[in-house]
């Protein structure tokens, strides 16, 4: 006679089963991480590092992320190629400046906008009171 079973005890999917379909959906994730990642990024061995890190945080998840893997792919694929875009162009300032990074993540932003505003003032435009004016230097 058959014993009865446990269904709160007994995994949805035995281990093996859960890797067959993680390798069935493997390569249409895959694909969706990689063009996400290629869109943002615009360089293949880059969008080929986002959609591989992308599927291996997947297939570690994959029990969790099974139900909606495709857009959690997406989102994961997303935020990595982000990501290294962020990296590369702390790299290309830092070559530009010649490697002189003091670890400060805002400079490159206040850079600009100082230059910005050096630029709106040479040009005659108005800007809110600094508290500077009027004092000679």
């Amino acid at each position: 006679m058959d014993e009865p079973v446990d269904e709160s005890v007994t995994p949805s999917f035995a281990p093996a089963t859960i890797d067959l379909v993680f390798e069935e959906a493997f390569e249409d994730l895959y694909l969706r991480a990689y063009g996400v990642a290629y869109q943002l990024l615009g360089r293949r061995s880059e969008a080929e590092d986002v959609a591989q890190e992308t599927l291996a945080r997947a297939f570690v998840r994959w029990r969790k992320v099974r139900g909606y893997a495709e857009a959690w792919v997406v989102r994961v694929a997303g935020n990595l190629a982000i990501d290294a875009w962020r990296d590369r162009q702390r790299v290309d300032t830092d070559a530009q400046t010649g490697g002189a990074d003091d670890g400060a993540v805002g400079d490159t932003q206040d850079a600009g906008v100082a230059d910005q505003f050096d630029r709106d003032r040479a040009e005659g435009g108005h800007h809110e009171s600094t508290g500077d004016e009027g004092r000679d230097g």
